[in-house]
């Protein structure tokens, strides 16, 4: 109890502040993110974890895989999804701030966005990860809300735990329910081609996604995603409510962190490269244990990048407190460097979306067709170009909106049409507190 009664305290001092590490780490994420979406968008299934199926057997394509496994693999994606859970938090503070129920605005927010992702991932990709983050924030909201933040931790810890049990059960067949879950989506896919159905456009490609969307909603959702989208969602919760993005630590706290995880998780990735490589990438021992060098070695590498990009906002927030002309040159190129990627986080959402369009007019059948036709090299171009635009486009829209324009909907509708500004300051009380 008295832990929860000073997170309120100070939860209402720091509402309607932005907080900077956020909106860079936002902006480094989904960037990142698209590394690994190309290759789900552009290349089979297989070709995601395995670089001998699809995008070429080049050793300048085996060499890209190498390096985006190590770099991106999983690392974004968990690192987003721990930003997730940060933000449910901060929402919920600036909401409370005004006297409005936190609970009920952030339900509205993961309704709507339920809504958006379900269009999403119907209409345009069947790899959107909105449907998951709506339902995780639907029924991790009370844990992350009201238990202390150890306790928050610790069902973090325990959820992502849980994935590679389950993972570890279903490639032993050891439970019947399992077992018959996988079953039914395998049955799902009969009958159809990935190559020919993203190539053809029109029902076979409408067909192919739906089949792929409800997989990834039903099977994928309660043996994977849930538990490790989830469970670092909680973990993100939890470092929200210690203010871990707010610069609070101890500097060489955030600089351990990042200098002992970012290498050792990128090690045990690296092992894993060797490992699967030694084994001839053969499907069954891909899908354990050879996963699971990447599995854990990403969430190290994600919270090395979390404590690394605090640094970064703090060492930028600090140049910018000196006058103008006497920052020195380097801090004056950080701050112009950083300030595009944090435009591209604080219109995060439309970034995302815009990155499918992207992808999806050039490989889907609706589009150019160009489904499984580039290689793994191909699509680093097309990552960089698509980078260049979003960079660009999102620091020349926030010099004029305050937010971006998926992120206006979404507000508008989940505040009722209310139009509440997340940046402005808290209202005075109408007296003392006593």
């Amino acid at each position: 109890m008295p832990e929860l009664l000073e997170y309120q305290r100070t939860s209402l001092e720091a509402a309607g502040r932005r907080i900077d590490s956020l909106d860079l780490l936002r902006g480094i994420a989904i960037l990142g993110i698209f590394l690994m979406n190309t290759q789900s968008m552009g290349l089979i299934g297989e070709a995601y974890i395995n670089p001998t199926k699809g995008g070429g057997d080049s050793p300048a394509n085996y060499l890209v895989f190498v390096v985006v496994h190590i770099l991106a693999d999983m690392k974004f994606i968990t690192l987003f999804s721990l930003m997730f859970g940060a933000g449910i938090l901060l929402q919920g503070e600036r909401v409370a701030a005004r006297g409005m129920s936190s609970a009920a605005v952030h339900y509205r927010r993961m309704g709507v966005l339920l809504l958006i992702g379900l269009v999403h991932a119907y209409c345009l990709w069947y790899g959107d990860i909105l449907v998951a983050y709506a339902c995780c924030g639907l029924l991790l909201y009370p844990l992350g809300r009201y238990l202390p933040a150890w306790s928050v931790a610790m069902c973090g810890v325990a959820m992502v735990l849980t994935a590679p049990v389950i993972t570890w059960l279903l490639h032993e067949n050891r439970v019947d329910f399992l077992n018959h879950l996988r079953d039914w989506a395998w049955s799902l896919y009969k009958g159809t081609n990935e190559i020919s159905a993203y190539r053809a456009g029109g029902s076979a490609e409408w067909k192919m996604r739906a089949i792929s969307s409800l997989d990834e909603q039903t099977r994928v959702f309660l043996t994977w995603t849930f538990w490790r989208c989830g469970g670092a969602i909680l973990l993100g919760m939890a470092l929200q409510r210690w203010r871990f993005f707010q610069g609070t630590w101890a500097t060489g706290a955030y600089a351990l962190l990042a200098l002992l995880l970012v290498p050792t998780g990128w090690a045990l990735s690296l092992l894993g490269i060797y490992f699967n490589h030694w084994q001839h990438w053969d499907p069954w021992t891909l899908e354990f244990p050879g996963m699971q060098f990447n599995y854990f070695g990403s969430l190290l590498t994600s919270v090395g990048y979390l404590a690394s990009g605090v640094l970064v906002a703090m060492w930028v927030a600090q140049a910018r407190q000196a006058p103008a002309l006497a920052r020195p040159l380097h801090a004056r190129i950080a701050a112009a460097a950083v300030s595009p990627v944090r435009c591209v986080g604080r219109m995060a959402l439309t970034n995302y979306l815009f990155q499918t369009l992207v992808g999806t007019t050039l490989f889907d059948g609706h589009g150019l067709g160009y489904f499984e036709s580039l290689d793994r090299v191909d699509l680093l171009g097309i990552v960089a170009i698509t980078w260049s635009v979003q960079l660009t486009g999102s620091w020349l829209w926030m010099r004029t909106f305050r937010q971006g324009p998926v992120e206006w909907l979404w507000r508008t509708l989940a505040y009722l049409g209310r139009g509440m500004n997340p940046e402005a300051p808290p209202a005075p009380p109408a007296s003392p507190p006593a």
